[in-house]
């Protein structure tokens, strides 16, 4: 069933988020509360916002509003990308060969830029290349275990997490995952709001 490495893994191929709250220049503490706020079984509440909140206000306010810009800039064309992702995996499956859609094509090509035009920094300044660079790592390795993904689908075979652990990726586990996927950027949504609200 839903194990707790396919848990595990699934928050990888959640776009990697931490790759761009590295790029950003999280606290370890923000990079957790994403993590834990996006896992299929995650959750979101007062105590959390609050903790989230309290790590980005110890950075300046500029940084802070940069930080924020940045993500909600990211965020709408990252949970398109996982819904079609994974819509993209559901047709392989049926189909016994990998197929993206064409938005999920589109979005391959474009995040990249869309993470770039999110920086506020001088274009090929310092601070601008360390960002790109530390993104372009993360979305190579993303792209890899979304490629993986889409093969497993296709074969219907199981998916290598890490060395020790094996997911099957069958139709109940893809469904699961984009049923859980609208939850968890709902939540993701509700951090990063800078004020809290219940429900």
């Amino acid at each position: 069933m839903f194990t707790k490495t396919m848990k595990q893994f699934l928050f990888v191929l959640l776009f990697s988020l931490t790759s761009f709250a590295q790029a950003l220049d999280s606290t370890p503490e923000m990079e957790r509360i994403i993590k834990q706020v996006m896992n299929t079984d995650g959750e979101i509440n007062k105590e959390l916002h609050d903790k989230f909140w309290h790590e980005l206000n110890t950075l300046s306010k500029e940084d802070s509003d940069k930080y924020t810009k940045s993500m909600k800039l990211l965020l709408i064309p990252t949970q398109e990308y996982q819904k079609e992702l994974w819509e993209s995996a559901l047709i392989s499956y049926r189909n016994n060969e990998v197929v993206k859609t064409a938005r999920l094509l589109e979005l391959e090509k474009n995040i990249p830029t869309y993470f770039e035009v999110s920086l506020s920094t001088p274009v090929y300044s310092v601070e601008y290349l360390r960002e790109t660079n530390s993104f372009k790592k993360g979305w190579v390795k993303s792209r890899e275990h979304a490629e993986q993904l889409l093969l497993a689908a296709a074969n219907h075979s199981k998916l290598a997490i890490n060395e020790d652990n094996e997911a099957e990726i069958d139709e109940q586990t893809i469904s699961f995952v984009l049923a859980n996927l609208s939850s968890s950027f709902t939540r993701l949504n509700k951090l990063f709001e800078r004020n809290w609200f219940e429900n």
